[in-house]
């Protein structure tokens, strides 16, 4: 599981995963695609 944490980046992600919970439930792996690729941008863009 996801687990929240205090980090920036965290927060963000939990953020984003309340949002997209919300629209594809039935589809999880849509959740990592999507943190992973905003974790990707992020860590680029340092």
């Amino acid at each position: 599981m996801y687990q929240k944490s205090p980090k920036k980046k965290d927060k963000i992600g939990n953020t984003i995963l309340s949002l997209v919970q919300g629209e594809y439930k039935r589809d999880y792996y849509l959740i990592y695609i999507i943190l992973f690729f905003v974790n990707f941008l992020y860590q680029n863009h340092k």
